[in-house]
């Protein structure tokens, strides 16, 4: 075993032909096969390169007498560890290089305790695991386990759905504000995933940053969790990775994955839909997470001002949407998300389509009209305006689907009926 050194060594300053500065640079190297002759050797070359500075710090600085800004000096060295099978750099941890396995550890175990200090507490409390009875095996193995107990369903089919946060989550990030956009991650999928008629079962998250902030990803976390307890859906696992390089310091994104079940007879979609059939809205809390590419910019100027109403998060429709079914009242949900009302068609059978009347959007939705210039079509297309779900449903039920609505905590909002398109094989479409 031996070790070699690379040394640099140099000086610095301006000369009348690089105003920028010039340098002089001086190197040297050795090779030692013990610790004394490594000191040896050092002790020498390090002398030499001392006194090769000082000849470069005159040499520039005789080259401009009259503007000698600054004339420095510097000294860099490499060791390198040598043995029989070559050269080798000296130790770098996984920590030296941006990522903390300890830390890591540590969230989990945070997750783990308590969720554990909430059940045996024998309390309601947020915290506590919703389908605990089921959950073979959860947070920290390297695969969660989920027991499946269907015998109440004739053709049990599991439902699954995955979605992110898109670019709202830039805004979470400069504000440092993270509990908002971890419910909407969850709202995004299991919003998606009642549009079948599945009742959510367990979800999993991947949270992704460039250096683990641990108050950060337990307030996220705690967010997710909330919200997964709140439509009785079991936060089952999930990942945390630190990608240093790939993510700018401060920035993290996330993804979330829900499963559902839902039995076949009961789905809801297309094939329950008529002609005759009205569309009740829902109405939204605000933006929910989509357009924020187009929301950034427009209140670019102003964003202080906004981010409290920009950040409110998602809805979460799961309760409502499963009482209206176990009622008998809805055929068809539609999730208003990116691309505003074009997701109505994906309810809808071939040859039908529903000409929306206007409703009163909120304010913010107005101010964005106003500042972007869209059209009414262009709104309706982009984003939500006012309203986060679409509910199909008889006409002789509109007057009870309305009342869960309100009954909900929000408004229900007429968006038209559905009409035969005058094509039967046409795709179906909204009218604007």
């Amino acid at each position: 075993m031996g070790a070699a050194l690379y040394m640099v060594a140099g000086a610095r300053g301006p000369s009348k032909w690089n105003k920028r500065g010039s340098s002089v640079v001086f190197e040297a190297g050795f090779v030692a096969r013990s610790a004394s002759q490594f000191g040896k050797k050092f002790d020498s070359e390090l002398n030499h390169l001392s006194m090769a500075i000082s000849i470069g710090r005159r040499s520039l600085q005789s080259e401009e007498p009259i503007r000698s800004f600054f004339c420095g000096c510097f000294l860099g060295f490499r060791l390198v560890i040598w043995s029989p099978r070559g050269f080798v750099m000296s130790k770098i941890s996984y920590r030296d290089a941006g990522v903390d396995v300890e830390a890591g550890d540590q969230l989990v175990d945070w997750l783990i305790d308590s969720d554990e200090n909430a059940s045996s507490s024998g309390q309601k409390n947020p915290n506590h695991q919703p389908r605990k009875d089921q959950v073979v095996s959860g947070i920290g193995g390297f695969a969660a386990v989920f027991r499946a107990q269907f015998s109440h369903m004739k053709k049990p089919c599991l439902v699954a759905s995955t979605d992110g946060i898109g670019t709202k989550i830039l805004l979470a990030s400069q504000v440092g504000r993270y509990r908002e956009v971890a419910q909407d991650l969850v709202a995004m999928c299991v919003n998606d995933l009642v549009c079948s008629g599945a009742e959510p079962l367990f979800f999993l998250d991947y949270y992704a940053t460039s250096k683990l902030d641990p108050k950060a990803a337990k307030e996220f976390l705690s967010g997710v969790r909330d919200a997964c307890n709140s439509v009785n859906c079991a936060l089952i696992g999930g990942e945390t990775a630190e990608m240093p390089g790939v993510y700018k310091p401060g920035d993290f994104d996330a993804a979330g994955f829900s499963v559902g079940v839902v039995d076949e007879p009961e789905m809801l979609g297309p094939s329950r839909v008529s002609v005759g059939d009205q569309v009740i809205g829902v109405s939204s809390s605000g933006f929910h997470s989509n357009g924020f590419s187009l929301l950034r910019r427009v209140f670019e100027s102003d964003l202080a001002d906004w981010t409290d109403r920009l950040l409110v998060p998602t809805a979460l429709y799961v309760n409502l949407v499963l009482e209206l079914k176990k009622a008998g009242m809805v055929k068809a949900v539609a999730h208003i998300t990116g691309g505003g009302m074009e997701n109505l068609p994906r309810v809808l059978p071939k040859g039908t389509e529903v000409k929306l009347v206007d409703w009163a959007w909120p304010e913010p939705f107005i101010e964005v009209q106003e500042r972007a210039k869209l059209s009414r079509e262009e709104m309706l297309k982009t984003l939500n305006c006012g309203v986060g779900l679409a509910i199909v449903c008889s006409a002789k039920d509109v007057a009870s689907v309305e009342t869960a609505i309100k009954a909900s905590g929000h408004l229900a909002i007429p968006l038209g009926r559905v009409d035969a398109s005058g094509s039967p094989g046409a795709a179906p479409q909204v009218v604007y």
